[in-house]
């Protein structure tokens, strides 16, 4: 099966993310009962097509030293309290303080960040999410659809995987996770560049389609995110 590699490069998806419209959970919830986002992303072409265009991205420039200044842990570290956020196929628990940003262009993520951790690079902490429709995995395992990921990732974006893709059940559901590492958007608080974790979770639904994720923290600081990271895939519930 041929996998085409023309889409919006990555380092451009998590970028558009900073200019684009927070929805209210009031919105959200309208949008996800009548149907709107389903064919919002129907209409962007935010699938996994291997005939046309995916939400794959293409080789990006190679990175540079991060042209923004490093940000205060406290404006965006992630709030105790959780709103729900429903996205259709799914509902997800996020932290209050980080905003939901859904897409308005083909190829697009999803976007659960604080406001502070999105630079004009790139989202440099939060979350991202997406979808790969049944009918463009046909015949594809989910240990195949992860690894087709971390290919078109590693090879176009230059994420470097930090292993092998390991068993998780999320929802009742067992998917796949991996870390990756690509440089922050941000700098360390030296002011030089300094390297992110980026975890990939993939989770087949009931009707062959696969929703997969990526949470974002730069590598320094991933450990203090990581169990809000966890209370977000533990909060998944699939409709």
């Amino acid at each position: 099966m041929q996998y085409t590699t023309d889409s919006p490069e990555f380092s451009q998806v998590r970028q558009h993310a900073a200019g684009l419209k927070a929805f209210t959970q009031a919105e959200i919830e309208q949008g996800a009962q009548s149907g709107q986002w389903a064919q919002l992303n129907q209409r962007n072409g935010a699938t996994f097509n291997p005939n046309g265009p995916s939400v794959f991205p293409t080789a990006a420039e190679a990175a540079g030293p991060p042209q923004v200044s490093s940000v205060s842990l406290k404006n965006v570290a992630p709030s105790h309290r959780t709103v729900v956020a429903d996205l259709g196929p799914m509902r997800i628990h996020r932290p209050e303080n980080w905003l939901l940003t859904l897409p308005e262009q083909q190829g697009q993520f999803v976007t659960i960040a604080p406001q502070a951790g999105i630079a004009k690079e790139g989202v440099g902490y939060g979350v991202l999410l997406n979808g790969i429709t049944a009918k463009q995995v046909q015949g594809m395992s989910i240990g195949d659809v992860t690894a087709r990921l971390m290919e078109m990732m590693q090879k176009n974006n230059g994420l470097k995987p930090m292993g092998n893709p390991q068993p998780i059940n999320v929802a009742g559901a067992e998917g796949r996770f991996v870390m990756l590492q690509s440089p922050s958007p941000f700098p360390g608080e030296d002011g030089s560049a300094q390297p992110e974790r980026d975890w990939l979770v993939t989770v087949p639904q009931c009707d062959g389609a696969v929703i997969f994720m990526i949470f974002i923290a730069p590598e320094a600081h991933f450990p203090q995110f990581k169990p809000a990271f966890d209370a977000m895939l533990k909060s998944i519930q699939f409709k």
